[in-house]
């Protein structure tokens, strides 16, 4: 029993916090007060930690508008069709992955990364203009005059992306293509966006929580949109089984009218890097498309995708897939 003026108080209870948090506490207090069948002081502490979103680690990126430079197209031309031209014939899996990573290495080297989140507005100038103001000291003459010149040509670069913008926006109501107008509108003002769904229930209308469990839900939902429940074909002869070859001719009418500007696969082999192939790398091209039907043995890398959802309504829980809906 403590004497008077002689009290002793012992402190026995504490909260082992990291290193790395000591500034995320944002307090400390006992409650002597509190109902509870101990004879400690209830101890407690107020913690706020803001944590960062997890990133899946990205890939080799290239700047494909660099191709319009004739000087940098000619480059990325002679590398990857001297590449190709050297490519010996092994099995499907191996020359594929030559064939790919000559186009990639190709890009990479003189295409270069692309550069980070900036405003559709912004030009290389300005970006190099920036680049030599970092040289600058702060608050010096030189650091000033560059800083004036970039605004000047940032509201200038603002000014002619917009009246290009207002420009398209005119031309294409003259052409009554009121669906390309209001995308155009929409891209300007950033509305008519939606809300990814955060929950997703399966065919019992449980909710999927672990990652296990999503996984599982979409694998159910693709294999019932896409079964095949027709019965096999049997082929009578050797003869149904084979075709005509593949023409070197018909490989390069496919490159030629395909659309450039398109979202590239696992691979990242883009059609603008497929229209810079000349007659020897089609000629490879078409080898190995020729292997690949003749043989049947298609490379491990196609028979993956990456599976992107994009819900048809806002807050969607639950698949649902009907014949009425395929047909």
């Amino acid at each position: 029993m403590d004497a008077p003026g002689r009290i002793v108080r012992n402190q026995v209870d504490f909260i082992m916090v990291n290193k790395r948090f000591r500034n995320a506490v944002k307090y400390a207090k006992t409650y002597p007060g509190a109902d509870v069948n101990t004879d400690h002081s209830l101890l407690v502490m107020g913690l706020h930690v803001k944590l960062k979103r997890a990133r899946a680690p990205t890939t080799d990126k290239v700047n494909l508008r660099l191709l319009k430079a004739q000087d940098t197209e000619r480059k990325v031309s002679d590398q990857l069709n001297s590449s190709l031209r050297a490519l010996e014939a092994e099995d499907v899996d191996t020359t594929w992955d030559r064939f790919k990573d000559a186009l990639n290495s190709a890009a990479v080297e003189h295409l270069g990364e692309p550069s980070q989140h900036r405003q559709e507005w912004m030009t290389e100038e300005i970006i190099k203009l920036m680049g030599e103001r970092r040289s600058k000291q702060k608050r010096s003459p030189a650091y000033r005059a560059l800083q004036t010149r970039i605004r000047a040509k940032i509201r200038a670069a603002k000014e002619e992306w917009f009246t290009s913008q207002c420009t398209e926006m005119e031309r294409l109501c003259e052409l009554h293509d009121d669906f390309n107008l209001h995308k155009k509108l929409r891209e300007m003002t950033g509305t008519g966006r939606r809300n990814v769904p955060s929950v997703i229930v399966n065919s019992f209308g449980n909710v999927a929580v672990t990652k296990e469990e999503k996984f599982a839900v979409w694998e159910e939902y693709v294999r019932e949109l896409f079964g095949d429940h027709r019965p096999d074909i049997v082929l009578s002869s050797r003869e149904d089984r084979e075709g005509p070859a593949i023409l070197r001719e018909e490989v390069a009418h496919a490159i030629k009218t395909a659309k450039c500007g398109k979202a590239v696969g696992p691979d990242r082999v883009s059609m603008e890097l497929l229209k810079l192939l000349d007659e020897g790398s089609l000629t490879q091209l078409t080898r190995l498309l020729n292997r690949i039907y003749d043989t049947g043995e298609l490379p491990e890398e196609w028979l993956n995708s990456v599976f992107v959802t994009l819900p048809k309504k806002p807050n969607a829980r639950k698949y649902s897939v009907s014949i009425e809906q395929l047909v």
